[in-house]
């Protein structure tokens, strides 16, 4: 027990879990409650079943759970539950057979909420990560802005993606101030999406120099899908980190 709680996707489950107690609390409903829960254990359940289908030795699929949380906090709570379980079920599968060898190709949960976004005809909501506002005369908005900060922990010190995510996060803001007068670096969802999903470990490369390229590469094609052309995509930057996804493949 005490080695599963030291691994990072252990520890970015518990960060995330923590993010979601402050959008609760934002939003207090026990609804929200009972769809969040459900969600863990459907995804907990339908990842053994496909692992049993595979004939694979059972583990505790603390990767699926992070996914999980990432989809609940990101996917508008309206949406029905149906939308909910299908996103779940195409992040799943997408990592057991979207694969070259023994990797998959994609982050799950990206992958999940675009094509899921895509089907059900809806865009990616972040509205567990978006009302932490970086502001010292609201207590609670700031305290959940340092809760937001929590996966840096993971992501920065034990994976030491840091300078992935610090150019990602230069780039990309000021792609956002030129395009829109925007300062995207204080922007919740893109502290979230910086800190949680392009630095994840499995779909992004592993020496530090591809790494840098990585983060440049995804704020780069973010700024374009975010485009005119291409805006009604579900999300830019979960496109945007799909697109690296493959694009950096082969030197993971």
């Amino acid at each position: 027990m005490l080695r599963l709680f030291r691994m990072p996707k252990t520890q970015m489950a518990v960060a995330l879990l923590l993010i979601f107690i402050t959008a609760f609390i934002n939003q207090p409903s026990l609804d929200l409650v009972f769809r969040f829960v459900l969600a863990v254990v459907f995804g907990i359940c339908f990842e053994i079943l496909v692992l049993k289908m595979r004939d694979t030795e059972l583990f505790f699929p603390s990767a699926t759970v992070v996914s999980v949380l990432i989809i609940s906090l990101l996917l508008a709570p309206n949406l029905t539950a149906v939308e909910l379980f299908v996103t779940i079920i195409i992040s799943i599968l997408s990592k057991h057979f979207l694969r070259m060898g023994k990797k998959h190709i994609f982050n799950p949960a990206a992958f999940g909420l675009l094509i899921g976004g895509l089907f059900f005809n809806h865009d990616v909501s972040w509205w567990g990560v978006s009302f932490q506002q970086l502001k010292i005369d609201n207590l609670f908005l700031f305290l959940s802005f340092l809760f937001l900060l929590l996966p840096s922990y993971i992501s920065v010190l034990k994976l030491r993606r840091f300078l992935m995510i610090f150019l990602f996060l230069m780039i990309y803001s000021f792609s956002q101030y030129l395009l829109i007068k925007n300062i995207a670096i204080f922007d919740p969802t893109v502290i979230f999406f910086s800190l949680v999903m392009l630095p994840e470990p499995m779909t992004t490369p592993s020496k530090p120099i591809r790494q840098t390229l990585f983060g440049i590469f995804v704020a780069g094609f973010s700024f374009l899908v975010s485009s005119p052309i291409l805006n009604s995509l579900p999300d830019p930057l979960i496109a945007g980190l799909l697109l690296g996804n493959f694009a950096f493949f082969k030197w993971r």
